[in-house]
């Protein structure tokens, strides 16, 4: 059995939260891993995502900072 020094020193601990909330807390963790792959224009990951939604994201022919979000076909 931990002693309660040992959870002290968790940097991160369980969470028990709505399904809302659970979904909430990951996306923002997941929003900035791929807001910092979109600025070095990496689209993969983001297109991984987008594809669930039906949507695909590029960077071509684009200003710097901006991307291009398209439906996929239905």
């Amino acid at each position: 059995m931990k002693k309660f020094k040992e959870h002290a020193q968790l940097d991160e601990a369980p969470y028990v939260a709505s399904d809302s909330d659970i979904l909430d807390s990951i996306w923002k963790e997941v929003k900035k891993v791929l807001e910092k792959d979109l600025k070095k224009g990496k689209t993969e990951l983001t297109n991984i995502i987008a594809r669930i939604a039906k949507f695909k994201v590029t960077k071509d022919k684009q200003q710097k900072g901006k991307s291009f979000r398209m439906d996929l076909k239905r």
